[in-house]
This record gives C-alpha cells, structure tokens and sequence, in this order.
C-alpha cells in the first residue's frame, strides 16, 4: 500500500467519522414517551423529565437523568402531519422519542420491560449497529457476469436484453443508503446528486480496502456504454445518485434520519437501496426496531420503493431451512427482500432464507467501483441488492405511473424460476419467486400488454378481532400511543375483472386504500390492499383490507366506505359486442369492440337453427334470421396472445313469416286460373296468421315484376291489428303474358332490417274467353262519383248466379290503404258512390256478394 493510498484512507475516514464521538451502542434505549418527558428548546439536545415515575425507574438502575436526551434534535414537531401522494398523511412525532444510555448493560432487558410497561411510554427498544452484507470470496468470476453471463449463459438478469428496450430516464434518483459514495470515481461522479459527503474505507474477509457504498452505487447506477473507460456498467444508464451515510455510530435514530431525508430530498428518489442488516448486542440478525421501521413506512406512504438485501448468515449447514428474519429485509410493507445468487444460477451457501424473501440477484463475485477510481469483486446480498433496485428505477423511469407495488409484483412476476432445477419449481424460501429479469420486466410493460390501476369502493366485514393492544405510530387522524380494547376488522370486495385475454398478474396497491396494515401489533399509517388467497380467477378474485374501531369510531373509515386500490397486468381482451339487439331478416353489422391486433374471430350463435351467421370467420358478420327465438351470440377469439370468448345475449330474432296463399277468383295459389276477356287484371292473396315481432309498428308486403303499373313495384303498408284479421293482396296486372312470376317480400317495420326476405311466388297461367264479370263500374275515368250495378251484358244462362246482389264494396289506392268501406243490406244490387274526396291516382274497388270478392281497377280524375 502506497503512501498516497494510506493518506487517502486516513482522509475519508476523517471525513465521515469526524465530529462524532464514538459510543457503544449497546448501552443504548430509545423510548418514546407520550407524557412525562419533553425537549428543552431552543437546541433541544437537552430533557426535563416531569414524571415522578419514570424519575423513580432511572433511580432504581442508576440512571442519571443526563443521561436522558432527545434522539431528533432537529426534528420539527409540525412535520407530523404532512400531504404524502396527494392526500393527509402523519409521521410519527419524533420530537418524543429519547435515548437513555444505562449504567450496567446487564441490567438493559430488564431495563425495557419495565418501560414498555409504564403508561407514559410508547414503546422502548434497544438501540444498535448495522453491519453491510458483504463476505470474502476466493478469486474473480468474469466481470459482470450479472449482467451477461458467458460461462454460464442466461444465469444473469438479462441487461443487454433489457437495455434494447430501455437504458434509463435522467429524472430517476437511486438513493445508496450505505457507507457513503467516493463521489471523485470516474465510474459515478456525473452521477452524484445530493447527498452526504465522504465515505468508509473498511477491509473484506481477505484484507482489501473497500467503499462498499461506492460498490453498491456502482452496481446499480455506474455511468453506462461509456466508451474508452475501461470501468464498469450499471444497471441503470441514466439514473442518478444520492448517497446517504447510515455508518456514522449514532445508530437507529441517525439511520432513521438518513432515511427519511433520502425521501424528502426529491419526488424523484424512486428506489432506496439497503445492503445492510440491522445486529442484536451479541452481533447476530434479527434486531427490529420500531424507530427505523418508521422511516420504511415513510418511504412506502410516499410511494418509493425499498430494495434490502436478506443477509449473509445462513449456516449452510442445512441448504433449505429458515434463518433468524433480519431487519430491515423482515419489514413488511414497501420491501423488496433480496437473496443472492451465483454464476450458476443457484442460491449463494451464505443468503439467508426466509419466508420473506422476495426475489434474488447475482451476488457472488461481482465487479464494480470501489474508491479511487479503482475495481472490485465482492460477494454478498449487498451486491444482489443494488441490481434489483436498478431494475426497479428503470421500470419506473420507464412508466413514471408505477407504483411501488406495481414495482415488486413486476419484479417477482417476471423473475426466473431458476430454483426449480433443485426440484423447487414456484415460490421458495431460498430464491423467493427466483432470479431477476430485467429484459421480461421491461417486455411485461410493452404491448400487447397494459398495466391497469383500478379502484373500487365499499367491503363488507369478513371478521373482526377484539379487545387487542395496538400501538399507532405515523397513523393519520389518530395520536401516536398505546390503545387497548382494539377492534381490527378485515373488510373484503369481491371484484369482477374487465375483459383480459391473458393475466400476467393482479395485485393490490397499499398507497391510496383506505384500510391499514400493520406488524407486530403496530400500525405505521401504511395502506394495504391484498388479494385474497386462493381467491384469483380469470374473471376476479376478492380484495381484502383493514380496519379499526375504537370508541364507537372506525379508522381510517368504515368498511362501506373503504377504497380498494388494485392492478390488472396482461393483454387486455375485447370490451363487447355491438350490434343490434333484434333481428327481423338480416342484421346490421355485428362488431367486436377493442378486438386484439393479430387475433381471429369464429362467430356462434345458440340455439343454432335461430338465425345463419353470414360471415362466420370475419372480425364482423351479419345475421339472418329463419325462426323465432332468443339467441346468445359469441365471438371466439384466438390469436397468439389471446384465446377469450366474449357473448351478447337476448338478442330478440324474428322469423320470416309464413306466406300463406289464398283462393282467388275460381282458382287457387299456383293453380290454374281462367280469366275473361274483358278482366284484364287479378290480385294474388296472401296472408300470414299470428305474426306479431317484438318492436314491429307494421309490416310491408312487396311486389316486383307486378303492381298496379305493368312493370312496376307495388308496397302496401299495414298496421299489426289489419294484418291479423285481414289478407293482403298484391295487384298482378295481365300485361299480354300467359304467366307472370313476382317475387314477393314480407318485413316488419321497424325490426332494423336494411334487406327484405325474398319469396318467389310463380302466379298461375291467365287464359282470356270465359265470360264477364258480375258487375260494372262506371264512370270510369270518374271525378266525383261511380256507380256499381250488375253487368248487363252477362248471358242468360249466367244471370241468375251473375245478379246476386252484394253486401260490401272496400276502395282502396295502389299503396294497400283503405279509402272507404261501406256495407249494404240484404239484396242491394246497385250503388251510387260518393269518390269526390280522392285524389286522381289509380284505386281498386272490391265488391263482396257474401260469398266472393270481385275486383275493379278505377282512374279518378279531377
């Protein structure tokens, strides 16, 4: 080691050191009184205790009342409540927690059980270290292997995959709460923004100088596709740095500190990294702090996102079995949990395991910045933890809506389940979900794919537990302290999806539910939202939260009031259906809404002798209807990224109705009928019993190739009740041909049909020379006036059946409407008509003999 390099060491080790005498923290209690102890103002690095019973309990372990000072000396009383995420938000009231150093550390068990018992306390705890999870390793593994492994392809996080998609957005700020960061290096300095100055040189198992902050700020975030510099890439290209320096031996109330400052510094400190473990007085994991777990929650309400590494103390005597729960990887809310894993894809022997546990990183001989522009391979969960936090700044850079539970379901969805080949294949307490990957996170995030943040509002109460103690700190609208006879009710919602043609995940968001978590039995003010196990379909599941009652009050709100905030992750499958709700011959088009893109449509519809689907395999079709039902239309869709089935049901059909023919003069349909000379038309009858469609306000009956002109189209328009108890005819005139076929059509009006349903009718041969006709119409051009009466020139041998006398004549105008309709009593053979109202156009008129109708064509002319 040079002289210069010993000079170095001594000079960072001044800078973070200097000012800061050095104390044992062991000897140490953090207290936080609710009464009894307050700050001295102005500096407030002084206590006056007022309360005769904490006085007597200092008394009793020799406890000077000096010895009794504020731990947060600047903190300001009026930042406790505070607007986080938009709306009302608490932090714990620091200005009240004291530390007591005691006088025989044997004594200080003792010492916080009887605080915790007093009514002036909150809660009492020990104060502590921190140690980084960093180990010795025995040689190098190629550089970075991390980010692309070539000894063992694919055992890494799959960067230059996930760089072809995205580096990095300049506005993210990875916060390095460490050691402190060389802020000189080559590798980070243009990266450096904020933070604390200086940093800890400390030696690795093997005796090397390290800065493990600037290790860790390297991994996550070194100045990236920098060419000519022969250091090192971070997994965020464009992200900056803001070092924190938590190694200053003031423990939990510096560190808490330190946190929270890191998430006031800027909206923009998206990811917090924390490679270090939180030690008991004999060295060993498993120290929980209420005081530090604050500063998380701080973060989790602010919607950050906390990336802690599990801890280097596996024995490794038993591969699979749990180890002690270290803190702050054991905290609840707002944590990614970070394992190690090595070159070979494979739980590093040291991680500790745990239930925990999220997912794991590359950790074991990883290269990076160490201080004076120089490198390094370490081995720790340290390592593995900075590269999950760089994944989760590059996802949040890369859709700045994320939320920080959004985050880590991303990252342990997509994470690999590399662990299965040790016959451990899902979720293990080794790995968690397994080995990152940033380059499947990134694709989650991309088309076809969409993210949607839903909410739903009001639960009903699934259970409640009663008479509890809780401890509220931080909590909004309630008072730090202890409060006993607690209720704490879980309130659920039972959520119905939108269509989703695949569902890469759903999970619930803490930030903006109105129902609280908590952890051993103290509630921080963190939201959360939870999807109930076992309760996931492809349709829904069931949200779950929870509240509290106390003093005939809930908190935060009662459970009908409750907001669940929740996220739906997969391709998004087609809304609905549009098209017509009837069907009277052939549809409109029916059409899927927001179909997939690459996707194909086979159309169904049930019953299936209801309606024929004209286009079955199109993205759009029509339907024709030949029967009458209720019909359920389906659309199944299929394509690579999509396989759903979306219906529309009760669609209303109506049938063609059913045509049938009437007698007409002495013949009958499709038979034979005789005509005589002077009868140069006839009329086809048509009726159609019991047809009433649903919507209908009439029908229409048509006619081409007939009609009142030669060659012309005749319509007649009716109403439901005429056709009922009425057939209709359609006017077939004898234009010289032996045969005339129409083609005949019947709809509902109104049915939103564009077509009409075609009928062929062939009309029978017309044959001249057999007789006249039983009565004349004249005059005929008329204007104001026709007569009826028998036909004179009718022979003697027809007169008798020829003169019967008639009973009812009908006008009626080339349209099929009704202009008048007159009866007359038994025996009248002649009539005078008054036609004065009609306009000129072309009429028929029909004489009824009580047996037959007889029909003649009239002009009107004015």
């Amino acid at each position: 080691m040079t002289r210069n390099l010993i000079a170095f060491l001594m000079l960072f080790i001044l800078l973070s050191t200097s000012g800061n005498a050095q104390v044992n923290l062991n000897n140490q209690v953090l207290v936080y009184f609710q009464s009894g102890v307050q700050r001295n103002a102005p500096a407030n690095t002084t206590a006056t205790i007022s309360s005769a019973n904490i006085l007597n309990l200092l008394n009793t372990y020799g406890i000077p009342a000096s010895n009794v000072v504020p731990s947060f000396p600047a903190f300001n009383e009026s930042d406790t409540v505070s607007y986080e995420i938009g709306e009302e938000s608490r932090q714990m009231n620091r200005a009240k927690v004291f530390t007591i150093t005691i006088v025989d550390p044997s004594t200080k068990d003792n010492f916080i059980n009887s605080l915790n018992v007093m009514s002036e306390v909150v809660y009492a705890e020990t104060n502590g270290e921190i140690t980084a999870n960093v180990i010795p390793v025995d040689g190098r593994f190629p550089q970075q292997w991390g980010l692309r492994n070539t000894i063992v392809p694919g055992a890494d996080i799959h960067a230059t995959q996930a760089w072809d998609i995205f580096t990095g957005n300049p506005n993210a700020i990875i916060a390095v709460i460490d050691d402190g960061v060389d802020a000189t290096h080559n590798d980070v300095n243009v990266k450096i923004l904020g933070g604390d100055n200086g940093f800890l040189i400390t030696q690795d198992g093997l005796g090397r100088p390290i800065s493990h902050g600037s290790h860790i700020a390297g991994i996550a975030a070194a100045i990236s596709n920098n060419a000519g510099n022969n250091g090192v890439a971070g997994v965020d290209w464009q992200a900056r740095i803001h070092p924190k320096n938590i190694y200053n031996g003031l423990g939990d109330p510096y560190i808490t500190q330190k946190i929270i400052d890191a998430v006031n510094f800027s909206p923009n400190v998206w990811t917090l990294t924390n490679s270090w473990s939180m030690n008991k007085q004999n060295g060993t994991e498993g120290r929980y702090s209420r005081t530090v777990r604050s500063a998380f929650a701080h973060a989790y309400r602010n919607n950050r996102v906390s990336c802690v590494g599990m801890g280097n103390h596996h024995t490794g005597l038993l591969p699979t079995a749990d180890d002690v729960m270290g803190y702050p990887a054991g905290f609840s809310s707002g944590i990614i949990a970070v394992g190690a894993s090595d070159i070979n894809d494979t739980v590093a022997v040291f991680s500790a395991r745990g239930s925990h546990i999220d997912v794991s990183a590359p950790g074991v001989g990883i290269w990076s910045t160490n201080y004076n522009n120089d490198y390094i391979d370490l081995s720790g969960t340290s390592m593995a933890t900075p590269y999950v936090a760089g994944l989760a700044s590059l996802l949040k850079g890369f859709n700045t809506n994320l939320a920080n539970d959004d985050i880590e379901q991303i990252i342990r969805l997509t994470a690999d389940d590399v662990n299965a080949i040790n016959n451990l294949p899902g979720f293990d307490n080794q790995m968690g979900a397994g080995r990152i990957n940033a380059h499947r996170a990134l694709q989650s995030l991309q088309a076809p794919n969409t993210l949607q943040q839903l909410s739903t509002t009001g639960g009903t109460v699934f259970s409640t537990t009663s008479n509890l103690i809780r401890t509220f700190l931080g909590v909004p609208h309630f008072g730090d302290g202890v409060y006993f006879g607690m209720e704490r009710i879980e309130v659920r919602k039972d959520i119905i999806f939108p269509s989703m043609c695949k569902i890469v995940g759903v999970w619930g968001r803490g930030v903006g539910t109105t129902g609280y978590g908590e952890q051993y039995g103290t509630c921080y003010g963190e939201g959360i939202c939870e999807v109930v196990p076992g309760t996931l379909t492809n349709t829904g599941c069931t949200l779950r939260t929870y509240v509290y009652f106390f003093a005939s009050t809930y908190f935060p709100t009662n459970p009908g009031n409750v907001v669940f905030q929740y996220t739906i992750l997969g391709v998004p499958g087609p809304s609905q259906i549009n098209g017509d709700n009837s069907v009277c011959g052939i549809s409109n088009n029916y059409t899927v809404l927001n179909l997939p893109s690459g996707t194909s449509v086979n159309w169904q519809a049930t019953p299936n002798q209801i309606v024929t689907i004209d286009a079955p395999y199109a993205t759009q079709t029509k339907l024709i209807s030949y029967a009458n039902g209720i019909i359920t239309l389906t659309a199944n869709i299929s394509g690579i990224s999509c396989n759903v089935s979306i219906s529309k049901p009760n669609i209303i059909v109506t049938g063609p109705p059913t045509i049938t023919c009437q007698t007409i003069g002495n013949g009958s349909c499709n038979q034979q009928i005789t005509l005589c000379p002077s009868q140069l038309n006839t009329w086809q009858y048509f009726s159609i019993p019991n047809y009433n469609p649903p919507g209908a306000a009439g029908f229409q009956l048509t006619a081409f190739g007939g009609g009142y002109f030669s060659g012309g189209a005749s319509v007649i328009n009716v109403s439901t009740d005429y056709w009922a108890t009425h057939d209709i005819g359609v006017f077939v005139p004898n234009n010289g041909n032996n045969s005339t076929d129409c083609n005949v059509t019947v709809r509902a009006v109104n049915c939103g049909v564009s077509q009409y349903v075609p009928y062929v009718v062939t009309f029978p041969v017309m044959t001249y020379g057999c007789g006249y006709s039983s009565y004349s119409v004249s005059p005929n051009p008329a204007t104001s006036t026709i007569t009826v009466s028998p036909n004179t020139k009718v022979s003697s041998a027809q007169n008798k059946a020829e003169k019967t006398p008639f009973t009812e004549i009908e006008i009626i105008d080339k349209l099929g409407n009704f202009k008048k309709r007159l009866k007359f009593s038994k025996g009248t053979n002649t009539a005078t008509i008054d036609i004065s109202f009609l306009p000129t156009d072309t009429y028929l008129v029909r004489v009824f003999n009580g047996t037959n109708w007889e029909e003649y064509k009239i002009l009107v002319a004015k």
